[in-house]
């Protein structure tokens, strides 16, 4: 495809993200007319319609979708040209954008981030907090530069270039009934009590829900929130249980206000964090550095091979 009016891109982009002429007009400072004018051209241009106009707006067409995807690729791949100008300078400035899973965010933060930012000040970082799949899926269309996720899915065009085995186990308080049979805990134990979980989207609630589903036995949870902060403080505040990674409770557990115990279960004792890149991409300097500093000092990364 030859190059695209940038200007008109811009046009398109609002009414996409607007799903109307009128309000990427306003969002652009511009007039309606001027809006309609430019898609019309751009649609000239790439030879296909690109909305489909309803009573209370527009609707984007297959063909914007792919031209979105296409328009993104080309600013990514811009991007990563400007990074590696900047890496000829040394890493001075810059954008890096993570996705990852709420859990990882404590650790990452405190073993990473910090002293990172002081050896790169000028270095931007936009964290992005995703479901699992959603990381992956960021990932995959080149909209972060890596991820970091909790039980992902599988995905061709998706690398692991390090792994951590993080068991889920069950979070409870130190005194909770549970603490006082053996381990591993079964889950005919545990369904007992309440229950509060993460949704199926999450890495942890797929694999709960696969879990129950193949025991067969019947899992209703009292609270279901996509909020790690959430089910900890529920716990904290209530006789229920709930499931996690250990490392996304790390405070919690270090202080003594809760605890976990392992479940008698092999998939949820086999469950892997996972740092994702997209295949076949070239890395920016940057994101390379911050990769390298994970695989470094991240300490549930650099104690375990990539798996």
């Amino acid at each position: 495809m030859h190059d695209l009016n940038q200007r008109r891109m811009r046009y398109f982009f609002e009414v996409w993200r607007n799903k109307t002429i009128r309000g990427a007009a306003e969002s652009l400072n511009t007039a309606p007319s001027v809006i309609t004018r430019q898609i019309k051209l751009l649609e000239e241009e790439v030879g296909v319609r690109l909305f489909d106009r309803k009573s209370r707006g527009v609707e984007p067409t297959d063909a914007a979708l792919l031209l979105l995807e296409y328009w993104r690729g080309c600013k990514a791949q811009q991007e990563n040209f400007e990074e590696q100008l900047r890496a000829l300078k040394g890493l001075q400035d810059g954008n890096i954008r993570i996705a990852l899973s709420e859990g990882f965010i404590d650790i990452l933060n405190s073993q990473v981030l910090g002293k990172f930012s002081q050896m790169y000040p000028g270095i931007k970082i936009f964290l992005d907090i995703l479901p699992a799949n959603s990381v992956v899926n960021e990932v995959a269309k080149g909209k972060a530069h890596f991820g970091i996720a909790y039980n992902p899915s599988q995905k061709e065009d998706i690398s692991y270039i390090a792994s951590c085995k993080q068991p889920i186990k069950l979070l409870l308080k130190p005194d909770h009934q549970l603490t006082k049979l053996s381990q591993p805990i079964s889950l005919n134990d545990i369904i007992k009590f309440p229950i509060a979980i993460m949704p199926t989207e999450y890495g942890i609630g797929q694999a709960i829900n696969l879990v129950f589903d193949l025991e067969n036995i019947s899992l209703t949870p009292v609270v279901i929130t996509n909020s790690l902060s959430a089910l900890r403080h529920y716990v904290l505040n209530t006789n229920a249980v709930s499931f996690i990674a250990e490392f996304s409770a790390f405070s919690d557990i270090k202080s003594g206000k809760l605890t976990t115990l392992y479940i008698d279960n092999n998939i949820l004792n086999n469950i892997y964090g996972r740092l994702i890149v997209k295949k076949l991409c070239t890395i920016s300097p940057s994101a390379q550095e911050l990769i390298n500093w994970i695989i470094m000092y991240m300490e549930i990364f650099s104690l375990d091979e990539v798996v």
